[in-house]
């Protein structure tokens, strides 16, 4: 999947009513990652989290087969979801589930870099909301993504609007 290279100051423009939250989210994990690739498992402190939590997954990477298990699956995101997939594996999830999420959790992990996606139905008459989701990966090993921070947040309808003829909408992180 082809992806847009964009710097943090980007998200503004792309999505000015969640800014704040993507930017300071990604800003604190450029600050805990320092010189090396993402940041070590031990960064991920709950306290340090606090604006964004309920809007969070946290998923550990297996790998031999690649696979995620939701270690923990935000609060308001299962509110709104109706379920809650903490401890679940993304291969048991339905083929329309696993469709929206596994390549870019695939493509995080392999280019151990922070990606921005948007989603967005593209039939509107479905009851699937439109959101963005910033993906970051973490690990102990500077090689190796041992886990991803996922923040999920709603999209406006406006929002939904100005980016609906731009699918797919991947963004990279120079």
């Amino acid at each position: 999947m082809h992806a847009t290279l964009i710097t943090p100051d980007d998200i503004q423009g792309l999505l000015p009513e969640t800014a704040d939250l993507h930017v300071s989210l990604f800003d604190q994990w450029t600050g805990l990652r320092g010189v090396r690739p993402f940041p070590g498992l031990s960064s991920i402190q709950p306290e340090t989290l606090k604006p964004w939590l309920g809007r969070i997954n946290l998923l550990d990477v297996q790998r031999d087969p690649l696979d995620f298990c939701y270690r923990l699956y935000g609060s308001k995101l299962t509110q709104d979801s109706q379920y809650d997939l903490t401890g679940k594996l993304l291969s048991d999830l339905t083929d329309e589930q696993r469709e929206i999420v596994q390549e870019s959790y695939q493509t995080v992990v392999n280019d151990r870099k922070p990606l921005l996606t948007m989603v967005i139905p593209k039939e509107p008459w479905r009851d699937i909301a439109a959101y963005s989701r910033l993906i970051l990966p973490f690990g102990d090993e500077p090689d190796m993504c041992e886990r991803l921070l996922v923040l999920i947040l709603r999209l406006s309808p406006d929002e939904m609007e100005r980016h609906r003829e731009r699918m797919p909408l991947w963004y990279r992180f120079e």
